[in-house]
């Protein structure tokens, strides 16, 4: 099922057994017409057609022509008689037998490359659905199809996009007898877009008496191994055998290759152990099972798999290294991931950005940030060039950290180097600046986010509400509210929370209890934490009303933040009647 190439692979001598001649012959009243096309066809280029069959012209019909390109009693080379027919067809509508004779011709001579133009020429016309009619048209001029000649047409089809007449063309060729075309026959599947189809189309071409190809059955295995569907992947491999053809090494590493993306290990390794006696594993193999290995956080597994790997001789890539590393960076186990770093280096193994990105990545989760650092200068060094996920992973461990000021030299790097920021580094600065106690400066940043067309989430828009009202500017943090609200969302219950939180912090019980009524009237349910906060900031007012109130309202709630509220409450009481 290899993609047809720029030339058409066709039978060197196709059987002129399959070209009978069509029983019309040549009449007499036709035969000094067609002895006066052939003398002006054959003066070509000396004289041009326009003027040797000037006075012809009105004599020759599609009848003649279709008669001439049959029986050719003068032996014309095909492409002078291509050039006439070309000629004759701009000043005259042709019939369909004349076009399917021209072609035959050209085949007949092995000229594909103008048969297919022709060919195509005709499925421009006849559109979808026709192939029927043109297969019989084919048929009429020739006798009876040659493969080849049913490849032409299956392939013209395939250039407009019908499949389905492409298809329609192997199955007429297998009802009257024909031997599989090869070429439509490995290139239809490869156009099919449902997999399931693909799979019934190559089946029945098989039965029909296609010789079985592994690349084929490869190439269909892969397909459904991508739409995880390995019960269809394993029936297509099982078939292989079936069919009498042996697996090959890609056979076994494309279901392998599957297995593991699925997380089915087990069956991974059940097939690797059926590949001892057909062929050895190889490097390709040993990565994919490291690799799903390394996913399920089985790295000790991992690490055997690459010994065994390692102790048959083979040379592990640096994919397998890759694997490695982002399997133990991502569960913690940062010094093995550097070991395993280190020993590429020394191997002088090609790293690539992935591995890079992978250590770096487990660094900056570690807290080593000038690790981190050390290796993006290294990567850069080494002529690699850093990229998004680069810069964001640093810029989000420099903000854990809390060292908010690499981050926007890194940011700023970024901007040099013509780097663009996603919504995860932007949002990384922003929650890094709140939590830093930076307000200002988030929410510029945000403008900035806004300026670009990224949108923050709301867990970032709360933290900068939070971080506004802990400076004591509660009139910017509804500021960001409305934004948000402006931007058509609706703040849930959380981001209410911070705000109502630094509202009471400030003593704006008023400013509070409107934002509880705002929130119901937007369809926003107060929660739990919302009383507390309430009932906190009245307790601070020593509000007894306002506390009751909202008691009644909420009901007994079991919180540990509504019993220190009453203890409070009843300790200011009793100094009071000390």
């Amino acid at each position: 099922m290899r993609p047809l190439k720029q030339k058409l692979s066709f039978p060197s001598h196709p059987p002129h057994n399959h070209f009978t001649n069509p029983t019309t012959t040549t009449t007499t009243k036709d035969a000094p017409i067609i002895d006066a096309i052939s003398l002006a066809i054959k003066s070509i280029p000396q004289k041009p057609l326009s003027s040797s069959l000037k006075h012809l012209l009105p004599s020759i019909t599609p009848s003649t022509l279709t008669s001439l390109l049959t029986h050719n009693p003068h032996s014309l080379p095909p492409l002078s008689l291509l050039t006439f027919f070309n000629f004759f067809s701009s000043h005259h509508r042709l019939p369909l037998s004349s076009y399917s004779a021209m072609a035959i011709l050209l085949i007949r001579h092995r000229h594909f490359h103008h048969s297919l133009s022709l060919l195509s020429f005709l499925v421009s016309r006849k559109g979808r659905h026709s192939a029927p009619s043109l297969f019989d048209a084919l048929s009429s001029a020739s006798g009876l199809p040659h493969p080849t000649t049913v490849d032409l047409l299956a392939s013209a089809y395939l250039t407009f996009g019908f499949v389905h007449d492409a298809v329609q063309c192997v199955r007429l060729a297998r009802r009257h007898g024909l031997p599989p075309p090869p070429v439509s026959c490995s290139r239809i599947p490869h156009r099919l877009i449902a997999s399931d189809s693909a799979w019934d189309f190559y089946r029945e071409v098989l039965d029909f008496g296609l010789s079985p190809d592994v690349f084929a059955f490869n190439v269909l295995m892969n397909r459904f191994c991508k739409e995880g569907r390995m019960n269809k992947a394993r029936e297509v491999f099982d078939e292989i055998r079936k069919r009498g053809v042996r697996p090959s090494v890609v056979s076994f590493n494309t279901l392998i290759a599957g297995y593991c993306r699925c997380g089915n290990l087990e069956a991974g390794f059940e097939v690797k152990s059926g590949m001892s006696d057909v062929v050895p594993p190889d490097v390709f193999t040993y990565t994919s099972l490291i690799n799903g290995l390394c996913k399920a956080s089985r790295l000790v597994d991992a690490n055997e798999m690459f010994e065994e790997m390692v102790s048959k001789g083979l040379v592990p890539n640096g994919i397998t290294f890759t694997a490695l590393i982002d399997g133990h960076c991502k569960d913690g186990r940062i010094e093995r991931a550097m070991e395993i770093f280190q020993h590429m280096l020394k191997r002088g193994v090609e790293l690539d950005l992935i591995a890079y990105n992978a250590i770096v990545n487990g660094l900056c989760k570690a807290g080593d940030m000038k690790g981190a650092s050390a290796v993006v200068e290294e990567l850069r060094a080494r002529g690699l060039r850093p990229d998004k996920f680069t810069y964001t992973t640093l810029i989000d461990g420099f903000c854990k950290a809390g060292d908010v000021d690499s981050a926007l030299g890194v940011k700023a790097r970024m901007a040099d180097e013509g780097v663009a920021l996603d919504d995860a580094a932007y949002t990384a600065i922003v929650t890094g600046m709140s939590r830093d106690g930076r307000a200002s400066d988030a929410v510029a940043l945000l403008r900035e986010m806004e300026g670009l067309g990224l949108v923050p989430d709301e867990a970032t828009c709360a933290g900068v509400i939070e971080a506004m009202c802990e400076a004591g500017d509660t009139r910017g943090g509804f500021g960001v509210m409305e934004g948000m609200q402006r931007a058509g969302w609706r703040p849930g219950v959380g981001t209410y929370n911070r705000m109502m939180n630094g509202l009471c912090k400030h003593g704006q019980m008023r400013n509070a209890e409107m934002l509880l009524n705002a929130m119901r009237n937007v369809g926003v349910e107060p929660d739990e934490v919302t009383y507390n906060i309430l009932l906190d900031g009245h307790s601070r007012r020593r509000d007894g009303a306002e506390r009751e109130a909202l008691r009644a309202e909420m009901g007994m709630v079991s919180d540990y933040n509504t019993y220190a509220s009453l203890i409070r409450e009843l300790d200011g009481k009793s100094r009071k009647n000390r």
